[in-house]
């Protein structure tokens, strides 16, 4: 990976560019079914102030990456192997308030894409994956990205809005460590790149583009400098691409004690 913030210094941006690549040593069979899967990444991504009159240097914020996915894909059903060609782009605007409210605020307004691709039953394996003859476009990667805590599902075959408001509500410093609260709100809307095909959710089996919105919740505490607590909560309501419309719920709570 190589950053840099030397390009054009006057704008307050850094540029950056990454690349992957990985080479599966699985050289087996099941079936008459082959598994091997080699694909390479490469990205670029720009950090960049968004200064406009009236707002305060660093207020307003632009995070942008831009990734391509190459490679060779076994085929569904046995061992041909297919090009690679699918992508994924990530758009954030961070909004930081500063003193124009009472609290401190910080809002991330974020798009976010993954190619998915139209003949897979299954968006993340060989087995129910590309069809033999065809280009696999389903976006298969390495990392992490917040896409919800009940759904939470990888950034292939999908794209979602997402706004996130965290605030750090006891600003008074006789408060003690209950200064360190930090609460937030997620919303997230989702729907479908290919209709034809289902998310990574192997649920998502109707051809309909719509799968759902989730509002997520959280709250994080440093009691001490070696104690930390969190909780988090979700609730994922389906779209029209799931046969079922019952709701999902996660909870969770954490004690993180480091030494």
């Amino acid at each position: 990976q190589v950053t840099t913030s030397a390009l054009f210094p006057e704008y307050n941006t850094s540029l950056y560019a990454y690349f992957l690549a990985q080479f599966d040593k699985n050289n087996k069979e099941v079936g008459g079914q082959g598994f091997d899967y080699d694909s390479w990444y490469f990205g670029v991504g720009k950090q960049q102030s968004l200064d406009f009159f009236g707002l305060n240097p660093n207020e307003l914020s632009l995070r942008t990456e831009v990734m391509i996915q190459g490679g060779r894909s076994t085929a569904r059903g046995g061992t041909d192997k297919e090009t690679i060609s699918a992508f994924g782009a990530l758009i954030d605007v961070y909004w930081l308030p500063g003193d124009r409210f009472p609290i401190n605020l910080k809002n991330v307004f974020s798009y976010y894409i993954g190619s998915g691709d139209a003949d897979r039953f299954d968006q993340h394996s060989t087995a129910g994956g590309n069809t033999s003859g065809t280009s696999d476009n389903a976006l298969n990667y390495f990392g992490y990205v917040a896409t919800g805590y009940a759904l939470a599902p990888k950034l292939t075959n999908l794209q979602m809005l997402r706004w996130n408001v965290e605030a750090r509500p006891i600003n008074d410093t006789h408060a003690g460590w209950m200064t360190s609260l930090k609460v937030g709100l997620s919303a997230f809307l989702y729907w479908k790149h290919h209709h034809l095909a289902p998310i990574t959710d192997f649920t998502s089996v109707e051809d309909k583009r719509g799968v759902g919105y989730e509002i997520d919740l959280y709250a994080d505490l440093a009691i001490a400098s070696d104690l930390d607590f969190g909780i988090r909560g979700g609730v994922f309501v389906p779209g029209n691409a799931f046969e079922k419309d019952d709701t999902r719920n996660f909870f969770s709570a954490y004690l993180n004690f480091s030494f």
